[in-house]
């Protein structure tokens, strides 16, 4: 019972906190009375923290690339004159809430409102944020219901997934205030990093030159997520670790063949596992659960994956799989998370995909002494092939806040929101509050508290450390800072195999495309690409299954796609392509 509760804890957190950039998760435990008191406690000793040994600083220009221009060299800013505002002024912030299990470890109000960071960082600014926190399961209806009212937050966090049409409709519809003169008027120590990092630019502007967000930015590219494998059964079938999709297909049907299990290779309703699966088949990161994933480019020139040959034969792939019992026989009903952790737990998986946090804990939960699951790199068509899409986390865009018009003082909001790239900023989100969260080594470096290492209580990672470390706002992170008791050796294990697979992500679409009014009625308003992914998703699980034979409907399948203007929306992205390039 007790690791039934802790694994279904586990998998609520990791599902509801994936979106969040600072702080995740590793196995909880319970015991929550003592450890309110021992919170308390803490938060009303903690003392300001202190500052890192120094700001990120610009990079070099290096000495062996004489023919790139170097950069001018940069001036740090000054020190932030400390309250920022001594009249009491408050913000409204859209976020997400917490999970449960973390909210009674938010302070008195079980609210971001209330965690001790939040209230130390009111006392050094003298900014008052509201914290508007909306369940994962009603923000969609509540974001609605907040446009329909025109009263919005003074911030939002992830507005490009929450209003329709995005940043640019947002613009349009004067909703969005672009902080481009924030920037360069209050916001010293963004505009510094954004003038040591042009590079990010093209990310962060619209074509215009619009800046629509504020940016949080990651100091490295880390695959967090892949493929994991019962590797104590392949060692036991004298198997090698799989590399290519045969390679793959032999061990599941040897899997199978030996433990007579049920769901060889692990998969869900989206059809393509982790976003990754497919791109061995030089594929993008298509999805049957999510919207407008088919598209990307190569050489400047956009595709659509729906209708290609390699689409074909990757679902032909499938049909063979799911028609030899590698596939679970009703894997288009699982959508993840308790559809699948049970098979999982009880031995029926050979092959799973999520977060690398899950392996440590399946590890843990599995009841076999043997059990050993490791992170696999994703398979690919044959040894030594280049990939060209990349599942790694972005540099920029984590935690992007936009400023709406809504706000009657955004010069004061983005000095706020300028103090989080600070040097306390970049603490305060990444290790929290000294005496809480961390404390400094012999070398003066910050190390996670033992209240954290070693909760008394078993308490998890976000339960010990949310309380302390900012949540949704950005700033620059430490990619790795929190692997030690996050992930744990396996865990972090599996992160450095993902990230070792190379992938050049070449044929990528950028994420930040803007559309012009006709390019986004082509594309959204007439409801093209809605069509596309509804009339894909319908065949694409009749051809895996079997209900539908691929190869002699293969042609209407193509008609039908052809037909809701696929080749509108191509040209619309790549109009939006060639101005992105031109940038």
């Amino acid at each position: 019972m007790k690791k039934t509760i802790a694994l279904l804890l586990t998998m609520a957190l990791i599902l509801a906190l994936t979106a969040c950039g600072a702080g995740t998760q590793a196995a909880p435990s319970s015991a929550e009375t003592e450890t309110e008191a021992v919170q308390k406690s803490t938060a009303a000793e903690t003392a300001p923290a202190p500052a890192p040994e120094e700001l990120a600083q610009p990079p070099e220009a290096s000495a062996e690339e004489p023919e790139e221009e170097a950069l001018p060299e940069l001036t740090p800013p000054e020190p932030v004159a400390l309250p920022l505002t001594e009249n009491g002024e408050s913000f409204s912030f859209w976020v997400d809430g917490a999970a449960p299990f973390v909210t009674m470890y938010l302070g008195s109000g079980e609210s971001y409102n209330t965690a001790a960071c939040t209230e130390y960082l009111e006392s050094v600014t003298g900014v008052h944020i509201e914290y508007r926190e909306v369940s994962m399961f009603s923000a969609a209806e509540e974001f609605s219901l907040m446009v329909a009212s025109q009263d919005y937050t003074d911030m939002i966090s992830n507005f490009e997934n929450l209003y329709s049409g995005g940043y640019a409709q947002g613009l349009k519809d004067e909703v969005v205030l672009p902080v481009n003169d924030l920037v360069e008027t209050e916001m010293p120590y963004y505009k510094y990093y954004l003038d040591a990092h042009p590079e990010f630019l093209p990310e962060l502007e619209d074509d215009d030159g619009n800046l629509l967000f504020v940016s949080g930015f990651q100091d490295e590219s880390l695959t967090m997520s892949g493929a994991a494998v019962r590797k104590d059964w392949l060692d036991k079938l004298g198997l090698d670790m799989p590399v290519t999709f045969d390679d793959s297909h032999d061990a599941a049907l040897a899997f199978k063949d030996a433990y007579g299990i049920t769901s060889p290779l692990c998969f869900t309703s989206a059809i393509n596992p982790g976003l990754s699966f497919s791109r061995g088949y030089e594929l993008p990161g298509f999805s049957l659960q999510w919207s407008d994933t088919y598209f990307y480019q190569k050489d400047g020139q956009v595709h659509a994956a729906y209708t290609e040959d390699r689409m074909k034969d990757f679902l032909k792939m499938l049909n063979q799989w799911y028609t030899e019992g590698l596939l679970s026989q009703d894997f288009y009903t699982h959508n993840g998370g308790q559809d699948t952790e049970g098979d999982i737990v009880g031995s029926q998986v050979g092959f799973f995909w999520g977060d690398s946090a899950f392996i440590p804990t399946y590890n843990y939960m599995i009841d076999d002494p043997d059990c050993e699951i490791v992170g696999i790199q994703s398979p690919v068509m044959e040894e030594g092939q280049e990939i060209h899409f990349s599942t790694a986390t972005s540099l920029t865009g984590t935690n992007p806040v936009t400023i709406t018009t809504s706000c009657a003082e955004p010069e004061l909001l983005a000095r706020w929101l300028d103090y989080h790239f600070t040097e306390e900023g970049q603490l305060l989100s990444n290790w929290g509050m000294e005496g809480g969260s961390f404390e400094y080594n012999e070398a003066g470096e910050p190390e996670w508290s033992d209240f954290v290492k070693n909760n008394p209580d078993g308490l998890n990672f976000k339960q010990t450390t949310s309380t302390y470390i900012l949540y949704a706002t950005p700033s620059i992170f430490d990619a790795d800072c929190n692997f030690e008791v996050l992930y744990g050796e396996q865990g972090t294990e599996a992160i450095r195999t993902y990230s070792a697979q190379e992938a050049d992500n070449t044929w990528a679409l950028p994420t930040n495309l803007s559309f012009t009014d006709e390019e986004s009625d082509t594309l959204y308003g007439s409801g093209a690409i809605a069509d596309l992914d509804t009339t894909a998703a319908e065949y694409i699980l009749k051809f895996v299954t079997g209900a539908m034979d691929i190869d002699a409907t293969w042609g209407e399948y193509v008609s039908a796609i052809e037909g809701l203007g696929l080749a509108d929306c191509i040209a619309a992205k790549q109009s939006a392509l060639e101005r992105y390039n031109a940038r």
